[in-house]
């Protein structure tokens, strides 16, 4: 079974972030390979929506069950309710995740 998939704004916007930093510090191409890579990893997370390792970073209730799989550099945050895969955040691995997230929780509340 095919999990569906929901990119929140936030992440969409952590994408188009990398995208434009990689564009900027590299180039298109390694922009866009970056961007397939994310998608391949989405796909994945689809079809086997559990093989991201359980976070520290239960910031709130809401966010108990959050997982995270690595795109080079980058994690990706995300938690699965019902049938639905729902991306939160893609932020730099060397990054204070923990923080940015409950930064986050705290402007969403």
């Amino acid at each position: 079974m095919l999990h569906a998939l929901k990119i929140t704004l936030t992440a969409q916007q952590d994408l188009a972030n990398v995208h434009s930093y990689l564009i900027d510090a590299g180039s298109m191409e390694l922009a866009d390979r970056f961007l397939g890579e994310v998608r391949q990893t989405m796909e994945a997370l689809r079809q086997f929506p559990l093989i991201g390792a359980m976070t520290q970073y239960a910031i709130n209730q809401s966010m108990q069950s959050l997982r995270r799989v690595l795109v080079w550099n980058h994690v990706v945050v995300y938690y699965v309710v019902d049938a639905t895969i729902v991306i939160v955040a893609v932020v730099d691995a060397r990054r204070d995740v923990v923080m940015l997230l409950a930064e986050r929780s705290q402007r969403t509340e």
